[in-house]
């Protein structure tokens, strides 16, 4: 799951299950779950899950277009990135959620417009931690246990 797009719970549109495809975790097993992601996460190099991101295949899918954007903007493909942003933007509202990655676009659209990619990686990092925070995901060696940031 890409921390980079504010969340409270864990989505696993990205994902192969952790621990393996007959291991499953109870509501009990909260600290098992956040050090097997934490494990996770500190396994892989860091550009390898986003060329995997930007490379999915296109759908009509509002989240996906969003998480390949981003991924494309951090790998430095702003025009295909503008191009998945402006898909993005334009879905239609069939569900609530969809309404909230509309105006994450639009807001990555327009940092992009005036602070260029450096305002937007900014942006990603700020939803990264507050992902990682509600998530209680360790980053950089720290126990997160609390959302401590407002999701801009």
């Amino acid at each position: 799951m890409p921390l980079f797009v504010p969340s409270d719970y864990v989505t696993l549109s990205f994902s192969s299950r952790i621990g393996g495809g007959t291991r499953f975790y109870d509501v009990d097993e909260l600290a098992a779950l956040q050090q097997a992601i934490s494990a996770g996460l500190a396994a892989t190099a860091e550009s390898e899950p986003l060329r995997v991101i930007a490379s999915k295949s296109a759908t009509k899918n509002a989240r996906l277009f969003e998480e390949r954007a981003y991924a494309r903007i951090l790998l430095g493909d702003l025009d295909s990135a503008s191009a998945d942003l402006e898909v993005a933007a334009a879905s239609e509202v069939t569900v609530p959620w969809v309404q909230d990655i509309i105006d994450r676009a639009n807001l990555i659209r327009g940092l992009l417009r005036t602070d260029g990619p450096g305002g937007v990686e900014r942006q990603l990092a700020t939803w990264r931690d507050y992902t990682s925070a509600a998530l209680g995901i360790e980053r950089d060696g720290e126990a997160t246990t609390s959302a401590t940031g407002t999701a801009n």
